[in-house]
């Protein structure tokens, strides 16, 4: 599916929302989800092509909920 500009504008507003609402950082700036862990980014820093890791099946299933794919098939991740 291609998105246009105001769709992608919309998805991500969508995922600021999510990240506001489900992340808090604490005392020493370290960015948590609502249960306390460490947010990925802070742990693991840039993450693209060359630079992969599991991240938290909550953050996966936020993405998937926000940028669903039409016929519902996700590779997820997968090791070297």
């Amino acid at each position: 599916m291609c998105r246009t500009n105001t769709e992608w504008e919309k998805v991500e507003e969508d995922m600021r929302r999510f990240y506001e609402d489900s992340f808090v950082l604490d005392s020493k700036g370290v960015g948590r989800d609502l249960t306390g862990e460490v947010v990925t980014r802070n742990v693991h820093g840039y993450l693209g092509k060359g630079c992969r890791v599991k991240i938290p099946d909550c953050v996966v299933t936020g993405i998937r909920d926000m940028c669903p794919d039409e016929d519902g098939s996700y590779m997820g991740f997968k090791e070297k």
